[in-house]
């Protein structure tokens, strides 16, 4: 806005809506007050561009620092560099505002908004919306809080509005207000198919705030998180030896010991925060195999876990589980490219079928039943190497089917002594370890094989699971899947019981001559029948 055509706002009321460190730089330059952003990027929105809305008070907007030093900034030029970031942060903006500033950008990108992170403010505040001749200005906005008469003109309609305002507020008010604008953003999110990450700054140096005074975490969800911001930030002052009391006079978080609003460094530390807890809630985990009491235990300790088996999986249509769950899935809702799909594998390949051991023939036929939950998962690691999307797999397995142990010589599958557990065919006996070390050969084979520079896989022996110890494998097996991609730990198999790991360590290097090579051999011409 030119500054020849300012509001009469600005001379009633000029800091609400005003602020002298709207540069992106060092600048003085205004802001967008019809949309009420600080953000320069809704200048250039375009049709195909995915939005992050932050909404808040003067903590959004960031009140007392430039813009380039906003948590909100940082955020663009970090974890959300594929998206457009916008600041519509009011400075005094009370939750009403603020969810009223949320419903007109809804209106406004209602299919381009994919995550919104909403600041609450004081519960305390209220926005009195007049009509225009009322108040003969420009906007019909004021927004007060409880015992504020900062208003230097003292028009009669603000001193009504102030006290009314200093009636208003009582806890159940306050509760009541915030909880009513709480719900009304989730009917928005709703509405419009976007995910919410909020916090209050009522929670500042007040961990126990919403637990003790709200029913908001009931209305958690996976699309309307709440986020801890007193938690989170706190770990990284704890991590940087900075004083953790938000509202004490001496930290570096606050400008200053009159201003408790954020200090560029509190900008930086709330963003830091704010990317470490969205990419966790953006962690995928997907888990085959969920009807065991084991799938169950193991479920209780992913992230975000996804669950799939054959009451929603058709092993036999590999085409369109991809189809579904990773182009229209997965790869529209990651945040970037290098988002990682985790993968738990915890499905039943049993050969302990008494029919099973009657014959060959009829060990043939079960392994071609298996066959289409083998080639499942092995057509699955090969599309996501073809889209490049990374990958970390962990797949319950046998150590049978692999020649190499790290601290001992060989460890072969042996000859069972016991000639109840063999099979016969034309007089040939053949030891039913031969069927168990078959399949889990073959199991292993369907993993390895696709081995690449963006996938990891690692298998896991489950040997001696019993109800004592199911908890702590579990365990184990999440933490095994949520390791560094340069964790020493993948293309090899571990049993849990004997603590031991299994099969040929292949570094980096390996890989990528691998799956090189195996690029050649796909380009070779293939020959003719």
């Amino acid at each position: 806005m030119d500054k020849k055509t300012q509001s009469p706002l600005d001379k009633v009321l000029p800091n609400l809506n005003r602020n002298p460190y709207l540069g992106k730089d060092n600048e003085f330059d205004d802001w967008n007050v019809e949309l009420q952003t600080r953000s320069l990027a809704e200048m250039d929105i375009g049709p195909d561009d995915r939005i992050v809305l932050c909404v808040g008070d003067s903590f959004t907007f960031g009140d007392g620092v430039y813009y380039k030093n906003t948590w909100t900034n940082h955020l663009q030029e970090g974890v959300f560099k594929d998206y457009k970031v916008i600041n519509v942060g009011i400075c005094g903006a009370s939750n009403t505002l603020i969810t009223n500033t949320l419903s007109k950008w809804c209106n406004l990108y209602p299919k381009q908004i994919e995550l919104v992170i909403i600041g609450f403010s004081f519960s305390h505040r209220r926005t009195y919306f007049s009509e225009f001749d009322k108040l003969s200005l420009e906007s019909s906005v004021v927004n007060l809080s409880p015992g504020n008469d900062w208003n230097p003109q003292k028009l009669d309609i603000i001193k009504k509005v102030n006290n009314a305002t200093d009636v208003l507020h009582t806890s159940e008010n306050d509760q009541s207000d915030f909880e009513r604008n709480l719900l009304l953003v989730k009917g928005l999110a709703k509405l419009t198919d976007f995910k919410v990450y909020w916090w209050t700054v009522d929670d500042l140096g007040n961990e126990r705030y919403i637990e003790q005074q709200t029913n908001a975490l009931t209305l958690d969800s996976d699309d309307f998180v709440y986020m801890n911001v007193s938690d989170i930030v706190n770990e990284i002052c704890i991590k940087e030896e900075m004083e953790i009391d938000w509202w004490h006079t001496s930290s570096p978080l606050r400008i200053s010991e009159d201003n408790g609003h954020w200090s560029a460094k509190g900008h930086q530390v709330l963003a830091d925060a704010i990317a470490k807890f969205i990419k966790k809630k953006h962690k995928v985990t997907w888990m085959f195999g969920t009807t065991s009491p084991f799938s169950r235990e193991i479920i209780d300790k992913l992230d975000n876990p996804v669950l799939f088996g054959r009451h929603n999986v058709n092993y036999q249509d590999p085409k369109s589980f991809v189809e579904k769950h990773i182009i229209n899935d997965f790869m529209k809702s990651r945040m970037d490219e290098n988002d990682i799909l985790n993968i738990i594998v915890n499905v039943s390949l049993r050969c302990d079928n008494p029919n099973v051991s009657h014959s060959l023939v009829n060990f043939k036929d079960y392994f071609m039943s298996i066959s289409d939950n083998l080639f499942f998962f092995f057509k699955l690691l090969v599309e996501l190497n073809r889209l490049e999307i990374p990958v970390r797999v962990c797949y319950v397995t046998s150590t049978f089917g692999n020649s190499t142990r790290y601290d001992t010589k060989s460890h072969l599958p042996v000859r069972s002594k016991n000639s109840n557990n063999k099979i016969h065919s034309k007089g040939v006996m053949i030891s039913s370890t031969f069927k168990y070390a078959t399949v889990r050969l073959a199991q292993q084979q369907t993993y390895t094989s696709n081995i690449s520079p963006t996938c990891r896989v690692v298998g896991v022996n489950p040997s001696g699971l019993s109800g004592d110890n199911m908890g702590l494998y579990a365990k184990k097996m999440a933490n095994m899947l949520y390791a560094d991609f340069d964790d020493e730990q993948w293309n090899r198999i571990h049993c849990l019981q004997e603590e031991s790991w299994y099969g040929h360590k292949i570094d980096n290097d390996d890989i990528v001559k691998m799956f090189n090579w195996a690029l050649e051999l796909e380009e070779q011409p293939q020959p003719q029948d």
